[in-house]
């Protein structure tokens, strides 16, 4: 029982470091496009116009 109770610690302080909004607080935002989530910076062209959300907000901006 001791061992199973470990485990499940480990597994819940890994979860919590996948959380999204843990992974933003350490200074990672999204970017979308047209509520498209962008992973690559070909995938923009200049004038596009994108959402960032940080951990405490969101901002459009106009890709340059």
């Amino acid at each position: 029982l001791k061992q199973r109770n470990f485990d499940l610690e480990a597994l819940e302080k890994r979860l919590l470091a996948l959380n999204p909004q843990n992974v933003m607080k350490r200074g990672y935002a999204f970017v979308r496009k047209e509520d498209k989530v962008i992973t690559a910076a070909a995938d923009l062209n200049s004038g596009d116009r994108i959402d960032i959300r940080f951990y405490d907000g969101e901002i459009s901006s106009i890709v340059e």
